[in-house]
């Protein structure tokens, strides 16, 4: 992975991410960034091209994630938009 990229939501509080975790494995990072008041949800999944174990991602998977997070930010209801790129991707998110 070259670079880490996060988007933020255009309306309202919420982010998205990718990172390097410690064991090398590529993780999308959503956090709601809820409002004073409201309930906070964070959650963070490895991402896993479909038919392979976690491991690093090619740079085509990699620029694919990403333009799926900038996708999925820019949307009404982020989570569901977000399983909706990965699937067009072929890319599969598992709890971390």
């Amino acid at each position: 992975m070259t670079i880490q990229t996060s988007f933020h939501a255009a309306k309202g509080h919420e982010f998205l991410g990718m990172r390097l975790s410690r064991r090398g494995e590529v993780e999308v990072v959503y956090d709601s960034g809820a409002a004073e008041g409201g309930v906070a949800e964070r959650r963070v999944w490895r991402v896993m091209p479909q038919g392979q174990e976690a491991a690093g991602l090619s740079w085509r998977e990699e620029q694919a994630l990403s333009e799926g997070l900038r996708i999925a930010a820019g949307a009404p209801r982020v989570l569901v938009a977000l399983y909706d790129e990965m699937k067009k991707r072929a890319l599969l998110l598992e709890n971390a």
